[in-house]
């Protein structure tokens, strides 16, 4: 016995049949579908030309509501059924290319009972916001860092005056954490006797009216028991107020203002920071270091900002994402912390190119992917720098590669101190590269953001394969050279002959990374060795 509540409603049905017609007629674009109807000049039950909407099509195929009028819907009908005619024979379903069937079915779904409310579409608004951050506005689609966003509730909750400080790598998503996760969730936890006066900004180009401002700000607070200061790009303080005198005193007015003072630092300006006694302070009690999204947080940062949009997900599209931001079953490394960029670059070009309502592997395909957008921009800022920076890109980024002598290179993680011995132009360049989120960097050490940078950029892989030899023999002179030390500086492991001219001259190339202090070192003592026995042999 077939219990009834088991069969499909007529409503469900009604869409069931219109999906299979659409796939029937090869499921074409919804604006090539809207455009036909326009160009056939049918006329509905009033005798007006039907118009009809992406939109309006895209709900009755998946169910969200019923056709008003069947004019409307006959020529929609119309459409498809010639397309399916053309590329499914026979029907996949009686009476599917049937208008009179339409009919009858359509007069059912419209006079059955509503089903539950659907989800609310807003198709128009992209839920993921590319290179830029999130925003207070977007709290609704910001996902993924439930955790962290608990973390520091938390450390705010219990602090008085002073500093809070939240560190990461360029692209971690500090920004977004601050402005969409933090204060959010602290203004709904709060009761309303004690909700809290916020006052934001970044340093900009003029860091020294920033304490007046916020200053000016806080006295506006009268009532309020707790009241944040949110410093957000604290790194700013450093690159655009570079006299130190100056900038101490800066910091003596910030740290001293009557309030909880929340500040998102760039993790490779923590040293920086530290040499100011009042943030030294604070900064040693260990800050909340943002690390990267797990691969449950990355699927939440995926499907969460979709879902809440009203959009639906091809299957098999998380998976893929996943997969190219080297999260998915098998990854080695995983993710650094600053691939979130990539991530939601790579998601709104896949929301740019939907069908419809729907975010699809095609449109991922035709937005680039993570990898394509990657390789991209790495070009894209290429292309913007000058001969000066080019040349210091060049060197840093390949410094920051272990070069395998068969072509398997893969991503280096070096220290700061390393990569400033490149000289002025690759201090420089390692800044803009960072600022493109090409490259990510901690308080110790920097490495290549993303693979893709590495496998996918063509301008980098030549680079690697025409000065593979060079670059192999600096690989091996450092590892030679911090043997030599490890050894007490033992000769018998210094070069000569034909090897030390051979890495002599790989290290004087003026457009590769020259060796470090200790390889200089290395190679110094190696060519008066050389010229020693020469003299007395």
């Amino acid at each position: 016995m077939i219990d009834p509540s088991d069969e499909p409603s007529p409503r469900t049905a009604f869409s069931a049949r219109f999906a299979l017609l659409y796939t029937a007629a090869g499921s074409p674009r919804m604006a090539d579908v809207v455009t036909a109807v326009r160009r056939s000049r049918r006329a509905d039950e009033r005798g007006q030309l039907v118009r009809v909407s992406i939109q309006r099509i895209s709900d009755w195929r998946r169910g969200r509501n019923v056709p008003a009028r069947f004019g409307v819907f006959a020529a929609v009908l119309d459409v498809l059924i010639k397309q399916a005619r053309l590329t499914t024979i026979p029907a996949p379903a009686d009476g599917l290319y049937s208008p009179e069937r339409w009919r009858s079915w359509w007069e059912a779904a419209l006079t059955s009972p509503a089903g539950p409310e659907p989800r609310p579409v807003a198709a128009d608004r992209c839920p993921y916001p590319g290179l830029a951050a999130y925003t207070q506005a977007d709290s609704a689609r910001f996902h993924g860092r439930r955790r962290a966003t608990a973390d520091l509730v938390a450390r705010l909750q219990r602090a008085g005056t002073g500093v809070v400080a939240v560190t990461g790598a360029s692209g971690s998503g500090k920004s977004s954490l601050i402005a969409a996760g933090v204060l959010p969730s602290l203004q709904e936890r709060s009761p309303a006797p004690a909700r809290w006066w916020v006052v934001t900004a970044t340093p900009g180009n003029r860091p020294v009216t920033l304490v007046p401002r916020l200053a000016g700000e806080l006295a506006r607070a009268a009532g309020h028991s707790r009241r944040l200061v949110v410093v957000d790009q604290f790194e700013e303080l450093f690159t655009w107020c570079p006299d130190e005198r100056e900038r101490d005193r800066l910091l003596d007015r910030l740290t001293a203002l009557p309030a909880t003072v929340l500040i998102g630092l760039r993790a490779d300006f923590t040293a920086a920071a530290l040499r100011h006694p009042g943030l030294a302070a604070h900064l040693r009690e260990r800050p909340l270091e943002l690390e990267p999204m797990n691969e449950a947080e990355l699927r939440e940062a995926i499907t969460g900002p979709a879902t809440s949009a009203g959009l639906d997900r091809e299957p098999g599209l998380t998976e893929v994402v996943l997969r190219d931001l080297g999260a998915g079953p098998g990854a080695k490394r995983g993710p650094v912390a600053g691939a979130l960029p990539f991530l939601s670059l790579a998601l709104r070009a896949t929301w740019e190119n939907r069908d419809d309502t729907l975010l699809t592997l095609a449109g991922y395909d035709a937005g680039g992917g993570v990898h394509g957008l990657i390789a991209a921009l790495a070009e894209r800022t290429w292309a913007a720098s000058d001969a000066a920076e080019r040349t210091g890109m060049r060197k840093v980024l390949l410094s920051l590669v272990r070069v395998g002598e068969t072509g398997d290179d893969t991503r280096a993680r070096v220290a700061h101190a390393a990569l400033s011995e490149q000289g002025a132009a690759a201090r420089t360049a390692l800044r803009a590269l960072i600022a493109a989120r090409l490259v990510t960097a901690d308080a110790e050490a920097a490495e290549i953001a993303h693979d893709a940078v590495l496998t996918g950029w063509p301008r980098l892989r030549t680079w690697l394969d025409t000065d593979r030899e060079h670059l192999l023999n600096r690989q091996r002179l450092e590892a030679d050279a911090a043997e030599w030390a490890g050894r007490r500086r033992d000769r018998a492991l210094l070069y000569r002959g034909s090897r030390l001219d051979a890495v002599e001259a790989s290290t004087h190339l003026p457009s590769l990374p020259g060796p470090s202090t200790l390889g200089r070192d290395f190679l110094a003592v190696s060519r008066r060795r050389a010229r020693w026995f020469t003299s007395y042999r």
